[in-house]
């Protein structure tokens, strides 16, 4: 019982003492005068002064300075040198072809002295596939290595995985 009477005791003289510091400090208004060291001379010498008048001291500490706000409208600066019509044709010339879904589900897995064998449904019709095999010209077993098989479509030429489980 008594530590918890101490710990609000003590917390309680930690709020005295910070307000105690607090009204002993002096607040004093100085400007912090801050000189700029000279600047290296760069490959390309520099006709225009240095100018300091986009600066403004932020009072209180005098400590810190801010920048001018910048009132310029962001832009896409990796499509700067292309123009809107260039980008607007290039859309409308390239029709972007989108994968199908994979049409395949998984149904189970043979192993075979070390070979795998991997079950698959498509709507009515079962496939047993090993690496290599093509199904429907559009679709190649890629690599088969459990939990995950890569089969990838053959006109566009990207890469989907399956998950098939764990070898038991």
């Amino acid at each position: 019982m008594a530590k918890k009477y101490a710990v609000w005791v003590v917390l309680v003289l930690t709020v005295i003492a910070c307000y105690w510091v607090e009204s002993k400090q002096d607040h004093v208004d100085d400007e912090l005068a801050v000189t700029a060291k000279p600047r290296k001379e760069r490959l390309v010498k520099q006709d225009a002064p240095l100018d300091t008048n986009h600066l403004s001291l932020i009072s209180s500490n005098g400590a810190a300075f801010s920048r001018a706000q910048i009132v310029d409208e962001p832009e896409n600066i990796f499509t700067m040198f292309v123009s809107q019509d260039d980008l607007n044709q290039q859309s409308v010339d390239q029709e972007i072809e989108l994968p199908p879904e994979n049409p395949f589900r998984y149904a189970g897995k043979l192993v075979d002295d070390g070979e795998i064998l991997v079950f698959l449904i498509e709507g009515q019709k079962n496939y047993s596939v090993k690496v290599g095999d093509v199904l429907e010209d559009s679709w190649e077993i890629k690599a088969i290595i459990p939990p995950l098989m890569t089969i990838k479509y053959i006109p566009l030429n990207i890469e989907m995985q399956m998950q098939i489980g764990a070898v038991s």
